[in-house]
């Protein structure tokens, strides 16, 4: 029986990583939606969409670029730090930001690592619909595997004019 079940995690194992080899395309979309004002701030939703067949990991991280009074600046806008999010080909993300008010223009942008091998399976096996308890197994068993990065890849929407009636 313990024989069996060990199969059944290198067989899991290898499927996974056959899912997430390299060579597959890394495409991201960015779109925002909705800004409007909240007191002192213009709030701004991105929708993040993984168009491609890589597997997409982010810190949690996005940059923005605004003008404010005839002057751009460039912030990183902090997601959640205490974890890593994926998108699997298909997947939607969706976040809100705050700028100042008073911005006329601002563009959005993420890096991306697109994962392959130990790392992509990693994420297609968390997001299996299978108990957490096994996704986590084949990952403990993955994890003997070597680790090796994908490419970082950045990704920025338009640029975006804002009205002054909503500013």
């Amino acid at each position: 029986m313990v024989g069996g079940v060990g199969v059944l995690f290198l067989l899991a194992g290898a499927f996974a990583m056959f899912e997430s080899s390299g060579g597959r395309s890394a495409k991201a979309q960015l779109a925002v939606v909705d800004p409007h004002v909240e007191g002192e701030s213009l709030v701004i939703s991105v929708l993040t969409s993984n168009a491609g067949s890589s597997v997409l990991v982010n810190g949690g991280n996005f940059m923005v670029r605004y003008k404010m009074d005839g002057a751009w600046n460039t912030n990183s806008l902090p997601g959640l730090r205490s974890c890593i999010y994926w998108l699997l080909p298909g997947q939607t993300n969706s976040q809100r930001f705050k700028l100042p008010r008073g911005v006329s223009r601002f563009q959005v942008g993420a890096e991306y690592e697109a994962a392959h091998g130990r790392g992509a399976a990693a994420c297609r096996l968390y997001s299996a619909p299978v108990p957490h308890w096994f996704s986590g197994a084949l990952v403990n068993v993955l994890s003997v595997l070597p680790y090796r990065p994908g490419p970082y890849i950045e990704f920025w929407d338009d640029e975006h004019e804002v009205r002054n009636s909503a500013n």
